[in-house]
């Protein structure tokens, strides 16, 4: 039954980022409100999903690649509903729900090889790697929401003001969304970077270079200039969005590296 549950989510993901994309691109307009009500009950599924982990192998499960990235895709298609509701994104979900089908896919393919390490076992690195992933998911919509508004810029300067350019968000809203998306998953990013030094002082006598960790920081140093920056002197539209992306790479960095290490590869 384990498997079952993520791998229904997975499916009811894949038919709600076809009627998105049919949105998009098939000029699709009125299958824009049963995506989302099919995102709806893909993420209902998924959360019981993660309920049941959570329930049957404890709390710590939830802090492993395997579910880890499953837990991103749940952040990213639930914080994509709520920014919906904010700013009527019917559109953007066409860049959304590939990346949900994604991270979804690729926890189901992992889940044969589920284990729970010893030293997740505590309460410190369990929440240090669950807010990780939480901030993580927050990262990869704004990173998102930064790509399309590269495109809308584009279009822009081209003046080509038709088909995509007419389907997604102006480019006031998707720049608001990335700089809020950030602000929020920074904190929760900045929380779970000093918890896993914490961590790492008590248990190995000090803060690790690994690559992870390394990776992590960049992408932390990346995301407080961008925020200093929107604050202090008013950065945004593509430089803003340039820097989003570049913060991201830092981000998936770490994840990729966890999911190499936990899949077997050597990184010395």
């Amino acid at each position: 039954m384990q498997i079952v549950l993520p791998l229904l989510a997975a499916l009811v993901y894949a038919v709600s980022a076809a009627l998105y994309l049919g949105v998009v691109l098939g000029e699709r307009r009125a299958w824009s409100r049963p995506a989302l009500i099919t995102l709806g009950v893909g993420l209902a599924v998924h959360l019981a999903a993660l309920g049941g982990w959570a329930w049957s192998d404890g709390v710590a499960s939830l802090a492993t690649i395997q579910r880890g990235l499953s837990l991103v895709a749940w952040v990213v298609g639930g914080g994509f509903v709520v920014a919906h509701a904010a700013y009527k994104l019917r559109s953007l979900g066409s860049f959304v729900l590939p990346l949900v089908v994604l991270l979804q896919a690729l926890s189901v393919i992992a889940e044969p090889g589920f284990a729970v390490d010893r030293e997740l076992q505590g309460p410190l690195l369990v929440i240090h790697i669950i807010s990780a992933l939480i901030g993580s998911g927050l990262f990869f919509l704004a990173a998102l929401a930064a790509v399309a508004y590269l495109l809308q810029e584009r279009a822009l300067k081209r003046k080509r003001f038709g088909g995509l350019f007419e389907r997604l968000p102006s480019v006031d809203v998707l720049d608001r969304l990335g700089y809020r998306l950030i602000a929020i998953g920074f904190p929760i990013y900045t929380g779970a970077i000093g918890l896993g030094s914490l961590w790492a002082w008590e248990h190995e006598g000090g803060a690790t270079l690994e690559l992870q960790y390394l990776f992590a920081v960049v992408s932390w140093l990346i995301y407080a200039a961008l925020l200093q920056s929107r604050v202090t002197t008013g950065w945004r539209g593509r430089r803003a969005a340039t820097l989003t992306l570049a913060g991201l790479v830092g981000t998936a960095a770490v994840l990729s590296t966890y999911a190499l290490r936990a899949w077997g590869v050597d990184l010395g």
